[in-house]
């Protein structure tokens, strides 16, 4: 049998317009996708029927799954000859444990692919208008993990170091231990009055800037997922997401799934937070004849009513159906309830009276 792939893909920061091309397509194709809490789960609605989604989302406090136990995973699923997707928000290389997981896959000779994706810690910055880096203010950004594992033991970071460095200093995963970070950062040489951004949720509609100084970063109220910028760039504000009309407004559309899109993707770009509640389903009738009737006496009215595009496709598929085409509909008059019936009728080179 021949071995599957694993690609590795970054899904970006949460907009789900943000994926690449490329990671899109292997979504599409995918048999088998191990997705993360941080993956927008918009992107499963694009895998195929046949396709196995797992949830093995970690986060600080809760796994619901091993890294061994996902590893053992994707070695499985590909020794079993299936294309794997292992989902990951932001990049997978970018404190995303990639790394980690193509060494195994290199170890079991699993041929894979990493698909870079757009790191949190530069759109999140860009959705709240702040440039990481900008002439004359911050020349160079340093990305540093803000974990437990990064204040101690052999990984840790030199905070007092990174302090002096200067320019942009982007912290993922730091807001619990904000305090202390805040603290060796100012030991180190940082003043106190630097300037400090905290982006919640950024590129979604949930976003949430919090902006404060070093100083103060230990009594500000932060929660993950975060992104910190530390440096004068954070006193910036190019805002352009949050001044959307529908920014901060959740609206819930009851359309059929396959017919809500355009209302979705209109309500998206106004920055609401869109659910998605089908409450229409669309349905064939068990019986056609009262419907074939009437189509075949379509001569004796006057008035040809059509209430909805679904009712529309639906009239016309049985009028073909019966061997006839729009012919049959000449001397009688038209009527239509909504813009979208009426150009749908007009689809059928048919005009509407």
């Amino acid at each position: 049998m021949k071995t599957g792939c694993v690609y590795l893909i970054g899904a970006g920061p949460g907009d789900p317009e943000l994926i690449t091309v490329k990671g899109l397509r292997l979504i599409r194709e995918a048999d088998v996708i191990l997705y993360d809490g941080l993956a927008n789960p918009e992107f499963l609605k694009e895998a195929r029927r046949e396709c196995g989604c797992i949830n093995v989302e970690k986060r600080p406090g809760f796994q619901r799954v091993q890294q061994d136990e996902i590893n053992q995973m994707m070695v499985d699923f590909a020794q079993r000859g299936l294309m794997v997707v292992r989902l990951k928000g932001g990049d997978p290389i970018v404190f995303g444990r990639g790394g980690e997981e193509a060494e195994v896959l290199r170890k079991h000779n699993i041929p894979f692919e990493i698909v870079p994706g757009i790191t949190s810690a530069i759109a999140a910055p860009a959705y709240a208008g702040i440039p990481v880096t900008h002439r004359g203010i911050s020349p160079h950004v340093t990305i540093v993990t803000g974990t437990t594992a990064s204040l101690e033991g052999d990984g840790k970071v030199d905070w007092e170091g990174l302090a002096k460095v200067g320019g942009t200093l982007l912290i993922l995963m730091g807001t619990q231990k904000r305090s202390e970070i805040a603290r060796r950062l100012i030991a180190g040489g940082r003043p106190p009055e630097t300037p400090v951004a905290a982006i919640q949720w950024g590129s979604l509609p949930l976003q949430r800037t919090v902006r404060t100084t070093l100083g103060e970063m230990g009594a500000v109220e932060m929660t993950n997922p975060a992104v910190i910028v530390v440096g004068k760039v954070a006193g910036m504000d190019l805002d352009w997401f949050a001044s959307k009309p529908l920014f901060g407004k959740t609206i819930a559309v009851t359309r059929a799934r396959t017919q809500a899109s355009e209302l979705v993707n209109m309500l998206r770009v106004l920055g609401a937070q869109v659910l998605e509640v089908p409450t229409i389903a669309f349905s064939e009738p068990g019986n056609w004849c009262d419907v074939d009737c009437a189509i075949a006496d379509i001569h004796a009215f006057d008035w040809l009513v059509l209430t909805s595009t679904n009712g529309t496709d639906r009239f016309f598929g049985r009028l073909f159906k019966q061997g006839r085409d729009v012919r049959a509909l000449g001397g009688i008059k038209i009527a239509t309830i909504g813009a979208a019936t009426s150009a749908r009728v007009r689809e059928w080179c048919l005009n509407v009276d």
